[in-house]
């Protein structure tokens, strides 16, 4: 590259990295209202133990951030609104990369770190075809669960029992992946 490209990347990324941020605060200071609470992995662990589930992946934090589902309604309308719009491409940024992406603007742009990725199987009720799908699974400060799977359509529900159906697909859990 030449003097000239160096100087314009650099300043791309610094006028990037910039906006960026800003943008981030705008989004983190029009929510600063919410009530978090910092507890344990045990309030999740309480809430899949009445539907039968367990966390199976080893969580590495050791504060979770609880906030309340109308709070929740809200993040998932603003990170949907974000997360919708990227192209899905098989194998490149699929379903497991969209679960890990709203998990991670959850963090990053909420401080809340209590939405995770659900492994499942889909059976499409419909066609009777199967497949094995990456969505989320969303904590509450009240101790409900909820599914949201960017995929289909951005939907989202409490899970109320280990028979997950949203829509006109049925979820079956296979492993809950929080961090």
């Amino acid at each position: 590259m030449t003097e000239q490209q160096l100087k314009l990347n650099l300043i791309a990324r610094t006028f990037g990295t910039t906006l960026m941020k800003s943008g981030i605060g705008m989004i983190r200071s029009g929510y600063e209202d919410y009530e978090i609470i910092n507890s344990s992995l045990r309030l999740a662990n309480d809430a899949l133990d009445k539907i039968g589930l367990k966390i199976s992946v080893n969580a590495l934090d050791i504060s979770y951030y609880y906030t309340t589902w109308e709070n929740w309604q809200t993040i998932i309308d603003v990170l949907y609104g974000i997360i919708k719009d990227f192209k899905w491409e098989a194998e490149k940024f699929d379903c497991d990369n969209r679960s890990n992406l709203m998990t991670s603007l959850c963090s990053l742009l909420f401080r809340i770190n209590t939405c995770a990725g659900l492994y499942c199987e889909v059976l499409n009720l419909q066609t009777g075809i199967k497949y094995l799908h990456w969505a989320n699974i969303i904590f509450t400060k009240d101790g409900k669960v909820y599914l949201f799977d960017v995929d289909n359509f951005g939907k989202y529900q409490q899970i109320i029992s280990s028979d997950i159906i949203m829509g006109q697909n049925k979820y079956t859990p296979i492993s809950i992946k929080i961090y």
